[in-house]
């Protein structure tokens, strides 16, 4: 017994002592969004069974016939983003589900460098074929208002500051070098 207590003392201070990257990486802002709901079905009854989610980034609202051809994202779209993601879903019980969005296709650099950006959820039974996703709409009641819009929480305002100082040349500010 005192033998395996003693590997385990060693697995201890080797995990302990990790290299400065690693602690690096471990402290860094985790690159996943949380993406959870309750799934129901046309008559307002939580489903039952496994499901396939599609995630996408677009530059608009308003989802047009041409962003989807034949159960595929058009890439070429004009308000397309160039990030999308699948992911299947363990049996839903209850219709509650919470994924991670970023988990399997990691986000694309730059894409939340944008004043607008709305998320596009589609959804279908996970046997089915692609051409069977539904559209998740937002607002039923608008044709405009179709995906949801991706916006900032309020401590995120501070994030471009370092104690709630301004980036800047002036007093009290945060110097930076332009580099252009």
């Amino acid at each position: 017994m005192k033998k395996f207590l003693k590997h385990i003392g060693l697995l201890i201070l080797a995990l302990v002592s990790v290299s400065p990257l690693t602690q690096a990486q471990v402290l860094t802002t985790p690159q996943l969004l949380i993406y959870e709901g309750e799934l129901l079905d046309d008559t307002g009854v939580p489903v039952v069974g496994s499901f396939t989610f599609r995630f996408s980034f677009w530059d608009n609202g308003d989802y047009e016939a041409t962003d989807v051809v034949g159960g595929v994202i058009n890439a070429g779209a004009t308000d397309y983003r160039g990030w999308s993601e699948v992911q299947t879903t363990t049996t839903i019980s209850d219709g509650s589900f919470s994924l991670q969005m970023g988990d399997v296709t990691p986000f694309t650099n730059g894409l939340f460098d944008q004043n607008n950006l709305f998320l596009q959820v589609e959804v279908k039974n996970a046997a089915d074929p692609d051409t069977a996703y539904e559209f998740i709409d937002i607002n039923l009641g608008d044709p405009t208002d179709d995906r949801k819009v991706i916006a900032s929480v309020p401590f995120a305002f501070n994030a471009n500051k370092l104690d709630y100082k301004e980036v800047g040349f002036g007093a009290g500010n945060i110097p930076y070098l332009d580099m252009a």
